[in-house]
């Protein structure tokens, strides 16, 4: 029986209306905050509750509520369900969220079974793409969900899916130490036992970011076919269950339902990608599908059109003889029309082929040619500064000057409170002098190094919202995108430069007066740069000069992100020089955030990571040397 009853007051604060959901441990609440008047779903667990006897297991309760709560702040603004606030008064802890009134994923799969109705296969893509992203922003900062199920799959008032509960994440050390998070506790690897990954259950190894990746694999699973997978024979598809999935998200399935998580979608990012490429997918060759379909019905209409006289006169046809003479005269006057029409075509056509050979012609206005890059001078002075340039022989890529010396890299949480933890400490670095690209590599610049036999192509030829994108001359200015980190070094070898330090790449972003974005302090616009979804893809090259970096640097904060040439790492805690990362590692990291990432992920500090054979549409690089 629930402990609230509708009208109880709770914590002199909130008011129950009802009761959301009941587990074995507390109950979930719709409840209104009294003074603000606005609803929340309450989380409360009491210490009376029985199975909480032990002063142990109220104190892992008290550790999960308080860790969720603090969680969010690193998390405004994401897919995740917001936490508001943590309380413990009397033996009562309460965790206050927000209200999520479109239900639950398992709500929702219980209705189609119950209706007998299978969920729409774009509704369970939507889905799955929009938890991938919640994921993606938990395993940016190393956090793993671990108890991934339909129930913790939430929808708001917009119909949203919002991943929920992280009271029993595996969080890295600096979260335990910084929030005293016991040992024993972040140990326990947790999950609903019909959606945990296989190495849930392996010793106490901390679980790496496809370990989600399996449990919302298994969650699509059931969405689709109605099924657990975890009561199917290991590798079943999709398809087999369901005869309408898609073979592409029959594929996807089967990757991210591996055993060995190697297999899998490394992380929330590439989950969601895949799924989005996906997506698109299936809308182009729904476009394809409507335009033949509308191309037969033109064709079937202008057959009727064409012939409908012909039908009508031999329906007359066969009611008289005047009918039979009428054919035969429509006939014959049709074919001396036809006669008549070919042979003035014929006439007018050798009087235009005569007055174009007798006109003088009238020569076309010069088109701008680009310089070739083996004709173009290097403009460097005999004593580089700041503000000098050079072109690069090999691409005609503009270079830009950053003259040696000291800067701040990382952030300072007291200036910038959206500062991220791998970002800390702020510290000195130093740098020798070096030259650094104006702006993002080219698909025109790419296609040379391909064309030269040193490149290998991007994987996709496509965008995000465009078909021919890579070899479309339409799009030659254009940043390249689909490359891994091997493409990107073995594109700046070939022009003779090399993949940015990523203390190279804060520098030339940032300069050294300690700015948030590269043009400074004021807030991301749409004048500054292609960001937040603005422009929906991809612009041109240097495209925002007012968002321009210190040294003249273009697009360092949005268009597309950028890799570098370190693995990533933890930040050293005092002043370094030319410090170039890790000596190995298992992610390389990448900069700038992209044209849909919000002001959060294009700040000049954000540091992102990724393996180095990972592609995605908005991975693109610049060179330095």
């Amino acid at each position: 029986m629930p402990v609230y009853q509708p009208d109880d007051i709770l914590l002199d604060k909130f008011r129950i209306e009802r009761l959301l959901g009941q587990g074995a441990i507390g109950e979930v609440y719709l409840a209104t905050h009294i003074k603000l008047n606005g609803q929340r779903a309450v989380k409360v667990l009491r210490a009376d509750t029985p199975g909480f006897s032990a002063p142990q297991r109220l104190q892992d309760a008290r550790e999960r509520f308080e860790l969720e709560a603090r969680l969010y702040e690193h998390f405004h603004g994401s897919d995740l369900v917001q936490v508001f606030d943590f309380e413990e008064d009397h033996g009562v802890l309460l965790l206050s969220m927000e209200y999520m009134p479109g239900g639950s994923l398992a709500a929702r799969i219980e209705a189609a079974d119950r209706d007998r109705t299978p969920m729409p296969v774009d509704e369970v893509v939507r889905i799955g793409g929009q938890i991938a992203d919640a994921l993606a922003a938990l395993h940016q900062r190393d956090v793993i969900h671990r108890d991934l199920h339909p129930g913790n799959i939430l929808f708001d008032r917009d119909g949203r899916a919002r991943l929920a509960d992280l009271g029993l994440a595996q969080v890295p050390g600096v979260f335990s130490q910084r929030y005293g998070v016991s040992s024993a506790l972040l140990s326990v690897h947790p999950g609903h036992p019909n959606f945990r990954s296989p190495e849930h259950n392996i010793g106490s190894q901390a679980l790496k970011p496809p370990s989600d990746i399996y449990m919302l694999g298994a969650c699509l699973f059931l969405a689709l076919t109605g099924r657990d997978y975890h009561n199917q024979r290991p590798g079943t598809r999709a398809s087999s269950l369901r005869a309408d999935t898609p073979a592409w998200l029959d594929d996807l399935l089967i990757s991210m339902l591996a055993k060995d998580p190697e297999q899998r979608p490394w992380d929330g990012r590439s989950a969601a990608e895949r799924l989005r490429q996906g997506r698109r997918h299936a809308a182009r060759e729904q476009l394809q599908r409507e335009r033949q379909q509308a191309a037969e019905r033109q064709r079937r209409q202008t057959w009727w059109q064409q012939n409908a006289k012909w039908l009508a006169v031999g329906a007359a046809a066969a009611l008289s003889l005047f009918g039979l003479m009428a054919v035969i005269l429509l006939w014959a006057s049709n074919s001396l029309q036809a006669r008549s029409l070919q042979e003035t075509q014929i006439v007018l056509a050798v009087q235009d082929t005569q007055a174009v050979q007798n006109a003088q012609p009238t020569p076309a206005p010069p088109q701008p040619q680009a310089a070739s890059p083996t004709e173009t001078p290097e403009m460097i002075t005999a004593t580089p500064s700041m503000g000098s340039t050079q072109v690069s022989p090999q691409d005609g890529m503009l270079m830009l000057y950053v003259p040696a010396g000291e800067f701040w890299m990382g952030s300072d949480k007291s200036v910038d409170p959206q500062a991220n933890d791998d970002e800390l400490p702020q510290h000195r670095v130093y740098l020798d002098a070096y030259w650094i690209d104006q702006t993002e590599v080219t698909n025109a610049m790419y296609a040379r190094c391909v064309a030269d036999g040193a490149c290998t192509p991007p994987a996709e030829t496509s965008s995000y919202s465009r078909d021919s994108y890579y070899g479309s001359s339409q799009f030659d200015q254009y940043p390249v995108i689909y490359v891994d980190w091997n493409q990107a070094s073995a594109y700046c070898a070939w022009a003779g430069r090399r993949l940015p330090s990523e203390a190279e790449w804060e520098k030339a972003a940032r300069g050294t007066d300690g700015r948030i974005y590269p043009w400074g302090k004021q807030a991301p616009n749409g004048q500054l740069l292609n960001f937040n979804g603005n422009e929906k893809d991809t612009t041109a090259v240097g495209q925002y000069p007012a968002g321009a970096s210190p040294y003249g640097a273009l697009d360092m904060a949005g268009n597309v992100w950028e890799w570098v040439a370190d693995w990533y790492g933890d930040y050293p805690s005092g002043a370094v020089s030319n410090p170039t990362g890790p000596g190995s590692g298992e992610a390389r990291v990448f900069r700038g955030g992209s044209w849909g990432d919000a002001s959060y992920g294009i700040r000049a500090a954000y540091r992102v990571r990724s393996l180095p054979g990972y592609r995605n549409v908005n991975f693109g690089f610049r060179c330095a040397r």
